[in-house]
């Protein structure tokens, strides 16, 4: 009978030591990276909104830009059959968000102040509405979430993206910083700039009008379609493969990447 405390004993022991270096771990993760944080990691996102905590239309002749910061959450702009510009904002706390109009700027800064234990079962997610073929001119800096842009052949885009996908369809100027995340865009109409620690670069179509650039430390770099572009790119490891490059072309592109294939039809 003693023995078989004995052996209880130690299995207990050796039990809550591997518990207490994988808590250990956690800690140390979380402190390292503190935008991902615990109450982000025990968050499920479901498709269906909770509660519309903000929700307000503007005239698009008093808008000329739109800046967008959310330490949590999704963001979305669309166009829509509208005359106006409308923001959505859902979540659990309406002091959470702050919205205003100054000098033609809308800005919308949502900051996650709801704390909870375990798993939350709601979701803080932004939604801009805009008129079709409306001039977007965008900034936006995310901390946790995924990015999803509709079609703006006439656009400027600006992303700042610590975690989540990038979904675009269509823009005309665009510039990124991803730490970690995929993007994905159908066209590019003039101009990109792309930086990407972490995630796979996926392009359609890239009809470049001025010199371009991506730099990507991890992940894999596929380009369809591409105007008349001298594409000049290198990986550290991986393969490249240009099915055709005209070296005396007026626009460039250049892609430098440390770890991933690039791939351009």
């Amino acid at each position: 009978m003693r023995n078989n405390n004995k052996g209880l004993i130690i299995t207990l022991i050796i039990v809550f030591s591997i518990c207490a270096i994988c808590l250990s771990f956690l800690l140390g993760f979380l402190l390292i990276h503190k935008e991902v944080g615990f109450f982000n990691m025990a968050r499920f996102h479901f498709a269906s909104k909770t509660e519309m905590i903000y929700n307000e239309e503007f005239l698009v002749s008093d808008i000329s830009k739109i800046n967008i910061y959310s330490s949590s959450g999704d963001i979305t702009v669309k166009e829509a059959d509208t005359s106006k510009i409308e923001v959505r904002v859902y979540g659990k706390d309406k002091n959470s968000v702050r919205v205003s109009n100054s000098n033609h700027i809308l800005s919308i800064d949502y900051k996650d102040v709801v704390n909870c234990i375990g798993f939350c079962f709601y979701r803080e997610d932004i939604e801009i509405i805009v008129p079709k073929n409306y001039k977007l001119d965008t900034n936006i800096e995310s901390k946790y979430g995924d990015i999803t842009i509709g079609s703006f052949n006439d656009g400027k885009l600006v992303i700042d993206s610590d975690s989540g996908d990038i979904d675009i369809k269509n823009i005309s100027d665009v510039k990124i910083n991803s730490r970690y995340g995929d993007i994905s865009i159908v066209e590019v109409k003039r101009h990109l700039d792309i930086k990407s620690s972490s995630g796979d670069i996926e392009i359609d179509r890239a009809n470049l009008l001025e010199n371009s650039k991506i730099n990507s430390s991890y992940g894999d770099i596929e380009i369809g379609q591409i105007g008349d572009v001298y594409v000049d790119a290198k990986t550290d490891f991986g393969d490249v493969d240009i099915k055709s490059n005209n070296r005396y072309a007026k626009v460039n592109l250049v892609i430098n990447s440390n770890s991933g294939d690039i791939e351009i039809d």
